[in-house]
């Protein structure tokens, strides 16, 4: 298998690799492990109700919305008491209760894929080849844009400045509809932050499972040398008999 081939299958497994807990979270692990999830649920579906049909008041718009990043927050909360419950062994294991709340999904996300590696019989050996792939198959890092030279930037800047005041003469402008170019860029840079979002999240997502590779051949290593020593000294302790 190629380079770019087995890259694009670390990828894809890596992505299979995605705690699944959502619908588990409704259905799984009786009332006591249930009732965060329905309760949130229900609590969100009232919220909505009740903004729906009281909905010219202001103050119900903003307890709406304190509502919701209250109902999303508990949300990840239940999500992640669920995993805890769920993935406990692993959790138990690789202590992931130490670390940050916010890091716990990815530390389990990497437990599980080097639990996939090691049960398709890959070895340390052959996980750091898979690392050191991961290293070439993408393109080299880029030192620095032509759009970050400052002369470029002065050159853009005075652009910006000479089309603001061509817009503002404009009719439309005149009229007091200024709104609709207003409209239109901010629709073209919440396109181009959606691209360059996407872009830096493949590029972080590949750095990602770089370094899960690098972590899962040092653990199997790791683990290997640990099972091998007690069986090294048995041999040496049978020899010297």
């Amino acid at each position: 298998m190629t380079v770019l081939a087995t890259w694009a299958e670390i990828r894809s497994l890596y992505r299979q690799c995605q705690p699944g807990v959502f619908t588990a979270s409704f259905t799984h692990g009786g009332l006591r492990m249930v009732w965060p999830s329905w309760a949130l649920t229900i609590a969100v579906g009232i919220l909505l109700v009740g903004t729906l049909l009281n909905s010219q008041s202001p103050l119900q718009g903003l307890a709406a919305m304190a509502g919701a990043l209250l109902a999303l927050f508990g949300m990840l909360l239940a999500r992640e008491r669920y995993c805890a419950w769920y993935y406990r062994d692993i959790y138990a294991r690789e202590t992931l209760n130490r670390y940050g709340f916010l890091r716990r999904e990815e530390l389990l996300r990497y437990a599980l894929f080097r639990n996939t590696l090691v049960e398709r019989g890959l070895n340390a050996a052959d996980i750091q080849e898979l690392a050191r792939i991961a290293e070439i198959a993408g393109p080299p890092p880029q030192e620095r844009w032509v759009s970050q030279n400052l002369v470029i930037v002065m050159l853009v800047s005075a652009i910006v400045s000479l089309s603001t005041d061509v817009i503002k003469l404009t009719d439309t402008w005149i009229v007091g509809k200024g709104i609709v170019f207003v409209l239109a860029l901010a629709t073209v840079t919440y396109v181009v932050l959606a691209l360059l979002d996407g872009i830096r999240s493949n590029q972080h997502r590949d750095r990602v499972i770089g370094r899960c590779l690098e972590r899962a051949a040092l653990d199997i290593a790791r683990t290997q040398a640990a099972h091998s020593t007690p069986q090294a000294s048995f041999e040496s302790t049978a020899t010297h008999e």
